[in-house]
């Protein structure tokens, strides 16, 4: 069984965690000692941490480069993407899901997200702030 360890930075991969899970595409971002930050792509994009000796139930392919080119010009960053990455770095849980709602299509925003937001509203100031600072 390939680990997550064995996955080269940059290149990309489609994977299966589990016999009952979707394909997902993923690459690795970063490592550490212990550890690989991956990111994957479907259906959103998502960051996360596995151990480099945790198994992967199937490591379907490798994307040759030609392909994996295609999929950047698909769903590569923008510039603007990339600040706004920069800007929430290292942001905590509730950062991260007001930063979700806010992107909800208008007239979306309902109930348990508009009571998180009032009960967060400090947070939700902040955040809107460096929006209108940065623009």
């Amino acid at each position: 069984m390939p680990t997550y360890g064995e996955l080269k930075p940059g290149a990309y991969y489609l994977i299966q965690t589990d016999a009952e899970s979707d394909i997902e595409l993923i690459t690795v971002i970063m490592e550490t000692k212990e550890t690989v930050l991956l990111r994957s792509y479907l259906p959103t994009t998502e960051d996360f941490f596995r151990f480099s000796a945790e198994g992967i139930y199937k490591l379907i392919e490798e994307l040759d480069a030609e392909t994996a080119g295609k999929f950047e010009s698909l769903y590569g960053t923008t510039e603007a993407e990339t600040e706004e990455e920069e800007l929430f770095e290292y942001e905590d849980p509730s950062t991260a899901r007001i930063k979700t709602i806010l992107k909800a299509p208008p007239g979306k925003i309902w109930g348990s997200n508009l009571l998180f937001l009032y009960k967060n509203k400090g947070r939700l100031l902040s955040i809107l702030s460096l929006f209108l600072l940065s623009g």
